[in-house]
This record gives structure tokens, sequence and C-alpha cells, in this order.
């Protein structure tokens, strides 16, 4: 696998207790994501994950912010960048005017510091939105190559920012053995050091409220799972639409019961 000799090397530096090097974003990594990713949009080409380039739901006061990244060549390098989408005009205007940083730049050189507020289809951004390193291919679009947000997947010091009450979810420690070293090798940050800080951050901020989703297995999962091993794959489905369309209302109240229980 191509990422069998970064985990090596990560993990070689743990057991030694050596400081663990920096990686470059290489044209051979970006390729590697491309070409070695477990799964893939079957035919997003002509069915995309989202059909719309405008949002369907009825006026309502919900702001939906999406984040992204994506790759800048900056001379001979290369840096992920933040993206930030909205529909809303109130909350695209907060953002020009806070100008937030990215703390991410303070884990790795590898990211820059500052976010970029997009103006994206909507159908581009919920595709880039769901792209995992080796699990989907980054997408290319008008010739920028675009990830999700694993950059950040807790990005509470923006939420803080933006709201007045913040609702989060404590995280479990990453996986060491595959997904920190992973992580590390395509953003040059250790997931776990930046998950500590943001448990941290979450204990001493009157802002936020804890969100306890100990039981959420009860709650069905939207997909099935397979493996086609001869295609060295991974194939995600679900059976039927109303099936579809019957586990998100139910994972939708498990969401809503939460946010209740933490609100009493």
């Amino acid at each position: 696998m191509p990422a069998l000799k970064p985990w090596c090397g990560y993990q070689l530096s743990h057991l030694l207790n050596r400081p663990i090097r920096h990686t470059h974003l290489t044209d051979k990594l970006i390729g590697n994501l491309t070409h070695h990713a477990i799964g893939h949009v079957d035919g997003e080409t002509h069915t995309p994950c989202w059909r719309f380039d405008e949002p369907t739901s009825k006026p309502s006061a919900t702001h939906v912010l999406i984040l992204a990244s994506q790759l800048n060549r900056i001379h001979a390098h290369h840096q992920w960048q933040g993206l930030l989408w909205t529909s809303n005009p109130l909350l695209w205007q907060a953002l020009e005017e806070l100008t937030p940083t990215n703390i991410m730049a303070r884990y790795s050189p590898l990211i820059c510091a500052d976010y970029h507020s997009t103006n994206l289809p909507l159908s581009v951004m919920v595709r880039a939105s769901i792209t995992d390193m080796y699990y989907l291919p980054p997408l290319c679009h008008d010739d920028r190559c675009l990830m999700g947000g694993v950059m950040d997947l807790t990005p509470i010091e923006l939420a803080c920012q933006l709201a007045d009450v913040v609702y989060a979810e404590p995280k479990s420690p990453f996986d060491r053995v595959l997904a920190e070293p992973a992580i590390h090798h395509v953003f040059g940050f250790s997931p776990n050091a930046r998950l500590q800080d943001v448990h941290d951050y979450m204990a001493n901020n009157p802002q936020i409220r804890h969100l306890d989703t100990k039981d959420y297995r009860r709650v069905r999962p939207l997909f099935d799972k397979k493996p086609n091993l001869r295609q060295g794959r991974i194939l995600a489905y679900h059976h039927d639409f109303d099936n579809f369309v019957q586990i998100a209302a139910e994972q939708f109240a498990y969401g809503y019961d939460v946010g209740l229980c933490c609100d009493e």
C-alpha cells in the first residue's frame, strides 16, 4: 500500500521516541490519494451526491456552514487551505468581517493560516466535504484539488467565534495504527494532540454544551458496507429509497433528542 512506508516511519518514531518529521506534499502523494482510494462515488459525473446548486429546504433560521479544503501550489510547494461555504448572506458577511484564522496552521506548516470563503456550487461542496484521504479520491473542479474537513474535524474555535452557544460532541481518540499516521502523512499533524487541545478548550469554555452520544450505535446507519476484494474497494449501499428515508428520520430524531437533553 502507498501509505505503508510513511506508516512504518511514523510507528518507528513512536517506538524510538524520536520527533516525527513533517511530510512534504508532493505530486506523487496527491496522485496516491486519487489512485489508491478504497472507495469511489459510482457515476458521480452524471449522478452527483447533491443534484441541486441551491438549497431546497423551506426558509428557516438555520444557517448551514460547510467546511472543506483545497490544495494550493505556492511556488514549488503545496499547502492545504480551509474552505468555508454558506448560502446565508448574514453568515457570509460575518465571515468576511471576522476574517477568521485557521488555528490548524499552528499544528502544521502544510496548512495555510487563513480560510477562503468560496461561492463554489453547493453540489461541489457537498462532494468535497465527504472526501477523506484514502477513502474517497479528491475532487477535481476547475483545476482545483478539493478535499473534505479532515484538516480540522473539530473546528470548535471557529464555531465559538460565530455563535453564542455551541453544541459539541466529545470525540474518541483516533486510531494510532491507521488513522493517526494517515492524517499526519497528508496534513502534517497529530490528530490526537489536536483532539486533546479541543477537549481542554471545551472543558473551559462556558459557551459550549456537551452532547452525550455514547449510545449512538442504537441508531441504524444510512448505508451498509461490504468489501469488493477483486476491485480493492468498499461498496457502500442502501437497500431502497423508503428505507433510506426512514433511517434518516431516525437519525434526525436521535440527534434532536440528544440536543434537548443537553439543554435540560
